[in-house]
């Protein structure tokens, strides 16, 4: 059931334009923490970018801008105001209290989709570390939080005790067994992975930024069907499936990966982390890049910073546009003078798969020379 089919789901959101974030566009930032909220289930009723000279530390902005933000989301009828930027937890209970409104931020507004979406008992122990880290719940009602009223997993406080107190005594007891938990499972893959390079079966990993098509890819290359969907983050969990190139007669490991995302907290990368790191035994990474989105050149630069954080060795990286059945010629056209070494697909049509299979072939089985990006 939707959490929130039976509330007032109405939302406003707002941006920022301040110096410390030159390296993002702020109505592009902005634009994606709409997708992220309406993947949530909020109807974003108005978008709003500030200008923020210095960072109030109460309220985030000014108590005057703060205001006139409120009386606009009252005259809206909106009831949660969505900030697109990491606030602290004293700025979201202050401004709570405040506007009697809930709040929400950017890094909550994630890790509550990754919950969502968390399917395996791995995923859902890196979620719920990575909430616990950020000191969730995050929203602070008048008298309930949204824990209380929408039923989302996390803290429980018990009667006539605050979170804030349960989270003092069991916070960090729960953070210290859950990342027990989590090296238990790296043991377990790390088994399996000597296993693979026993086997000498090559791994191929494919990362892009959160709905570029990878589990679609993923199904093309391996001719089986896991969860897809167009929305961002789909699915959060690791996959691995093995496949066959009958030219090469030889058998292949894909990894699908989490979706990258701009301004991803770096609490969830941490959390992630032992996950991610398996990144680092591919043989070739698949770097999927949805073509037919206007932002497609950031979201290059924004999963290339994000490997840069993850690799610890050189390997080969080959990009791969996705959706060119949405594209002109025009537009291909600028794609391959832009990358000579380029590959361009449709996942979802089964366009160029083949030829992608052969590029991958070529590097693992006839040692094509490697040219690190």
């Amino acid at each position: 059931m939707d959490r929130l089919k039976y509330f007032n789901n109405r939302a406003i959101l707002i941006g920022f334009i301040e110096r410390k974030n030159y390296e993002y566009f702020p109505e592009e930032t902005l634009d994606e923490l709409e997708l992220l909220a309406k993947t949530l289930g909020f109807l974003v009723v108005n978008k709003i970018l500030k200008r923020v000279r210095e960072i109030n530390p109460k309220f985030y902005i000014g108590k005057g801008s703060l205001e006139e933000i409120v009386a606009y989301a009252r005259g809206l009828g909106a009831k949660y105001l969505i900030f697109d930027e990491t606030l602290s937890y004293s700025q979201i209970k202050n401004i709570s209290e405040f506007s009697n409104l809930f709040i929400l931020d950017r890094p909550h507004l994630i890790i509550e989709i990754f919950e969502k979406r968390a399917k395996t008992n791995e995923a859902k122990i890196q979620v719920e570390l990575a909430r616990l880290k950020t000191e969730l719940p995050a929203i602070v009602g008048i008298g309930k939080s949204l824990d209380q009223q929408m039923g989302i997993t996390g803290i429980r406080a018990g009667r006539g005790e605050k979170i804030i107190e349960l989270k003092r005594r069991n916070i960090e007891k729960k953070i210290n067994s859950l990342q027990k938990e989590l090296k238990e499972i790296s043991k377990r893959r790390e088994i399996r992975r000597k296993l693979r390079e026993k086997n000498k079966i090559p791994i191929v990993s494919i990362v892009g930024y959160t709905n570029s098509g990878k589990s679609t890819l993923f199904n093309a290359l391996t001719t089986e069907e896991t969860f897809t969907e167009d929305m961002l983050f789909a699915t959060i969990d690791t996959l691995v499936r093995k496949s066959y190139l009958k030219e090469y007669e030889k058998e292949i490991l894909f990894i699908d990966t989490v979706g990258f995302i701009q301004k991803l907290p770096p609490i969830l990368i941490s959390s992630f982390k032992s996950t991610l790191e398996e990144i680092n035994y591919s043989d070739l990474i698949i770097h999927l890049v949805d073509a037919s989105s206007n932002s497609y050149k950031k979201h290059i630069a924004t999963v290339r910073e994000i490997l840069n954080e993850i690799l610890d060795r050189d390997i080969k990286i080959i990009n791969v546009y996705n959706k060119i059945d949405l594209l002109n010629d025009y537009q291909i056209d600028r794609i391959i003078n832009e990358d000579k070494d380029s590959i361009l697909i449709s996942a979802l049509k089964k366009i160029n798969i083949d030829i992608l299979k052969d590029r991958i072939g070529k590097i693992l089985f006839e040692k094509e020379k490697i040219k690190y990006p």
